[in-house]
C-alpha cells in the first residue's frame, strides 16, 4: 500500500473513533440515569484512547498498533438483542444494548478493512483495532450478563 493510501485509511479510522466518542458523549448528555451516563462516559474515553493511538501512528509515520495475539471471546449476547436507540428516559439495559451494538459494528468494520488489506502493517493495525473493539464488546456483554440479565 502506498503511503498516501495508508495515511488516508488511518485518517478514516481516526474519524470513525472520534465520531464514536462524540456519539457516546452526545447520548451521555441525553440520558438521565446516572449509571447510563457513567457507562457512556467510559465508552467515550475508550474511543478517545483509540483515536490517540491512531493520531500517534499518523504523527510518527508508518507504524502499527501492537499486535494483539490473544483471541477475544465473543459471548454473542448482542446478536440476540435489538437496538432501539436512546432517549432521555432509556433504562440502563437499553444503553448497554446500544453500546454493545456500536462496538459490534466497529469490530465488523475493522475486521472487513483488515481482510481487504494486502499491506501487512495496515492489516495488523486493523486487526488490532478490531480486537480492541471486541474487548469492549466483551466487557459490555459480561457486565450486561452479570448485572442486567440476572436482575430480570
Amino acid at each position: 500500500m502506498d503511503e498516501q493510501r495508508y495515511t488516508e485509511t488511518l485518517q478514516f479510522a481516526l474519524k470513525n473513533e472520534q465520531d464514536a466518542a462524540a456519539m457516546y458523549e452526545k447520548y451521555r448528555n441525553v440520558v438521565k440515569s446516572r449509571a447510563a451516563q457513567e457507562l457512556l462516559k467510559a465508552m467515550a474515553a475508550q474511543e478517545r484512547g483509540h483515536a490517540k493511538k491512531l493520531e500517534l501512528i499518523l504523527a510518527k509515520g508508518r507504524d502499527t498498533l501492537a499486535k494483539a495475539s490473544e483471541q477475544v471471546q465473543d459471548l454473542r449476547v448482542s446478536d440476540y438483542l435489538v437496538d432501539m436507540g436512546l432517549k432521555a428516559d432509556s433504562p440502563i439495559e437499553d444503553v448497554f444494548i446500544f453500546a454493545m451494538k456500536c462496538e459490534e459494528r466497529a469490530k465488523a468494520l475493522y475486521t472487513r478493512m483488515a481482510a481487504a488489506e494486502k499491506d501487512p502493517q495496515a492489516r495488523q493495525t486493523f486487526e488490532s483495532l478490531a480486537k480492541e473493539e471486541g474487548r469492549h464488546k466483551l466487557d459490555l456483554e459480561t457486565e450486561f450478563d452479570k448485572g442486567v440479565l440476572t436482575e430480570n
